[in-house]
């Protein structure tokens, strides 16, 4: 028995094919089956451009759902996996990424100045959002004197 699940998330279409074995069976055979499971979708998609000031910090949401629960990831544009950095930079229970303030002196292009990604994974897909271009910084001051 074959169960097919598309799902339309933004411009991609996700469709996942999944064959059952006879302890499965049963359960493909309910009439709610193909509405139990569901593939990641974003609830709420993270932004593409996130501008702070070093003494505020950002939050950078990433709200998923599905079913089973996604567990969200970030990663760089690379697709590389990022790891939290104490004071600088974690993700949350909830699927944001948390910039926390910062001195000036703790500045650093990697963290500050780079590229994001979100991924959503669940046994039945993952989706990556858009790329997120974060950019904080501190504010600087110039007195001219004419």
């Amino acid at each position: 028995m074959k169960i097919e699940c598309c799902q339309r998330s933004g411009n991609v279409l996700l469709k996942i094919k999944m064959f059952c074995n006879k302890s499965l069976l049963a359960l493909a055979q309910n009439e709610n089956c193909a509405h139990s499971f569901r593939g990641p979708s974003f609830t709420k998609e993270p932004p593409n451009k996130i501008v702070f000031h070093n003494s505020s910090g950002a939050i950078v949401p990433c709200h998923v759902t599905g079913v089973p629960q996604p567990t969200v990831q970030w990663t760089k544009s690379d697709w590389t996996r990022l790891p939290n950095i104490p004071g600088l930079r974690h993700s949350r229970q909830d699927g944001s990424l948390v910039f926390q303030p910062f001195r000036a002196e703790e500045y650093r292009q990697d963290i500050h100045g780079a590229v994001y990604r979100c991924i959503a994974t669940n046994s039945f897909g993952s989706i990556g959002s858009t790329e997120v271009h974060v950019r904080g910084g501190t504010a600087m001051f110039f007195i001219m004197f004419i």
